[in-house]
């Protein structure tokens, strides 16, 4: 008895937490963009049914003047000014995805090897140049209003020479200091993150990377930091994250902008197909990246392949973890992570691959690349990704939805008894409700229960579909609308 009692508490404990949370009421799951943030329609957006989209500008590239020999010669306003995906994130701000707004992060990303520049002294002319590009970047059209997160760096470790190291950290925190101020004066509303950190455990001792996480965890200016997890393991990303979580005892907000498996697709990217390769048409002794290479010209052809045999020949595989995305989605919970970013959108290419090329092409949600474009002139659905990444973001938009919306009493519906043991029962007054889709959902927003009933009342017997003890949210959805509430399982 003592032991159902704690565990019903804790669990009371637990969706207390989860309700409460004032930005994100579950861990989010956004778009990623990366340089691309010309991309980022509305179609897309709705279609991915995403709450945050993220996307970077080089400013060293596109927002800065540059000799041969890499000198800040001044700020480039004819770039600034014609940045296409500066227009594509003010208009995604008008995204609405179950009645809420598209939140929008936007990164900084500082490449000092761009031809070589180098990170400019400071007090320098050149430094003056750097911070005033980015000043005009966040004016041009108003940009810094409509962004809700603004990330000052983007994976620097690669990015500046680690000579550079002290001049880097004195630019850091001259750069925080100027978009908080220019924050305050345009009354603009981010919150700055320090970013982003990438294979924090394997690159401990990097001089870089030890100078940003001193940034972020010591000026107050600072709110949280970005880490990017591009792995060969699943347990790689966990060593970085508790590298900084608990060695390092960051304990300000953090994000993932980027993840992925990329590292394990280009360790075996020179496997032979062998049986699965001769059982589908394919020679057995064809690699995986010519066969990646065939693949994407018949999807540039207009002529892709099919999803299951794309997701067939990985779950053929010894080394393909078939739910690596709920593995990294869960290990993103269980650190605190606030919001976490993935790879959305691909298109048909006719380049090809090499045995040494990285690659990010098998990556994407919306995978353009191997499997076609659908009727919307989007990539057809990666099999690899697609299945769990729609089942955590149907299941964000419901519980967050309907954490902010429900009403324990409604006239149109009764659940009962709550708490309940054996049996949950739904009843309604209202004849006109016909066929209705119930859903329930537990506190960590997984679906443990879908069922699509043409009639009510509907008896629910919780061994059968082995619901165990916990709180969980009851969502019903009808012609009349939708309907939430929080239920305990005893």
């Amino acid at each position: 008895m003592k032991k159902s009692i704690r565990n019903i508490l804790a669990s009371f404990f637990l969706s207390s937490i989860f309700i409460s949370s004032s930005l994100l009421k579950a861990q989010d799951l956004g778009a990623n963009f990366n340089e691309n943030i010309d991309k980022a329609s509305t179609t897309l957006i709705t279609k991915s049914a995403v709450k945050w989209i993220r996307g970077f500008v080089n400013v060293p590239m596109y927002c800065l003047n540059l000799s041969t020999n890499g000198t800040v010669t001044g700020v480039n306003d004819y770039g600034i000014q014609t940045l296409s995906g500066i227009n594509t994130l003010i208009n995604a701000k008008n995204v609405t995805v179950n009645d809420e707004r598209v939140k929008v992060i936007f990164s900084l990303k500082m490449d000092f090897t761009t031809k070589n520049m180098g990170v400019p002294a400071s007090g320098s002319t050149e430094m003056g140049y750097v911070l005033t590009s980015v000043e005009k970047l966040l004016k041009e059209k108003n940009l810094g209003a409509s962004i809700d997160i603004l990330v000052v760096g983007n994976e620097p470790m690669w990015e500046t020479p680690v000579a550079d190291a002290n001049n880097y950290e004195a630019f850091l925190n001259q750069l925080i200091d100027k978009v908080d101020s220019l924050k305050t004066a345009n009354n603009w509303n981010y919150e700055i993150f320090a970013g982003s950190l990438n294979k924090a455990s394997t690159n401990k001792t990097h001089a870089i990377l030890q100078k940003v996480l001193k940034i972020a965890k010591e000026n107050p200016k600072i709110s949280g930091l970005d880490v990017h997890e591009h792995v060969t393991l699943l347990s790689d990303a966990e060593n970085d994250i508790k590298y900084l979580r608990e060695t390092q005892g960051f304990t300000k907000k953090m994000m993932c902008t980027e993840f992925s498996l990329v590292w394990l697709w280009d360790a075996h990217e020179n496997d032979i197909l062998g049986s699965w390769g001769a059982l589908n048409g394919y020679s057995s002794t064809m690699k995986m990246y010519e066969w990646l290479n065939a693949v994407m010209l018949k999807s540039y052809a207009g002529t892709p392949v099919s999803q299951d045999l794309f997701r067939s020949y990985f779950e053929s595989t010894s080394w393909y973890p078939k739910n690596w995305f709920n593995t990294f989605y869960d290990l993103f919970k269980k650190y605190n992570f606030s919001v976490i970013f993935y790879g959305i959108q691909n298109l048909p290419t006719k380049s090809q691959l090499t045995s040494s090329s990285a690659l990010w092409t098998v990556n994407f949600v919306y995978n353009g690349t191997y499997l076609g474009l659908d009727s919307d002139n989007i990539g057809n659905t990666n099999p690899l990704v697609y299945p769990a990444f729609k089942t955590i973001t149907d299941s964000l938009n419901i519980v967050n939805t309907a954490i902010s919306t429900v009403s324990f009493t409604n006239s149109s519906y009764k659940i009962y008894p709550n708490p309940a043991k054996t049996f949950l029962n739904i009843f309604s007054n209202n004849k006109e409700l016909s066929s209705v889709n119930v859903k329930i959902y537990n506190m960590q927003s997984e679906q443990v229960y879908s069922n699509q009933a043409t009639s009510i009342p509907l008896k629910i017997n919780l061994n059968e579909v082995n619901i165990l003890q916990g709180w969980y949210l009851v969502n019903i959805a009808c012609k009349s609308g939708n309907f939430s509430n929080k239920i305990l399982i005893e």
